[in-house]
C-alpha cells in the first residue's frame, strides 16, 4: 500500500484591481502536493551533509579539512534552506567546486565520505 504524503500549504499573494482602480492584495493559502522529486532532493541534501559532517572528527590534513569544512557549512545551510531546485542546484555546484580542491586524503574512511558527498552533489547539480 502506498503511503500518502501530506500536502503543504504555500502562501500565495493575489493582486487584483478593485472597482476603484486601486490594487488590492489578498493572501490565500494554496495547497501544493509535494512531488517525489522534492522528497528525493531533500533526502540527497540531508545525506550530503551527513557524509561531510562524518569527516569532522577524522584525522585529515589541514588544507583538505578546510575545504571539506567549507563544503559542510554550505551543505548545513542547504539542509535548513527551502527545498528550491534552483537554490539547491546553485549551492550543490559550489560544494562540487569546494570538494574538487580537496585532493587525495590519507584517511580511507574520510575518502569514502568525501567521494559519496561528491556523487550526491553532482547528482543535485543535474536535477
Amino acid at each position: 500500500m502506498c503511503e500518502r504524503i501530506a500536502p503543504r500549504f504555500v502562501h500565495a499573494v493575489i493582486i487584483s484591481h478593485t472597482p476603484f482602480n486601486s490594487v488590492g492584495t489578498f493572501y490565500h493559502n494554496v495547497m501544493v502536493e509535494p512531488s517525489e522529486n522534492d522528497d528525493a532532493r531533500r533526502q540527497a541534501v540531508v545525506e550530503l551533509h551527513e557524509h561531510l559532517a562524518a569527516t569532522a572528527e577524522l584525522p585529515i590534513e589541514r588544507t583538505a579539512n578546510r575545504w571539506i569544512g567549507e563544503a559542510e557549512a554550505v551543505a548545513a545551510d542547504l539542509v535548513e534552506a527551502p527545498n528550491d531546485a534552483d537554490l539547491i542546484r546553485k549551492r550543490a555546484t559550489h560544494i562540487v567546486s569546494l570538494l574538487d580542491e580537496v585532493g587525495d586524503i590519507d584517511n580511507p574512511v574520510a575518502n569514502k565520505h568525501v567521494a559519496a558527498a561528491a556523487r550526491l552533489a553532482d547528482r543535485l547539480c543535474s536535477e
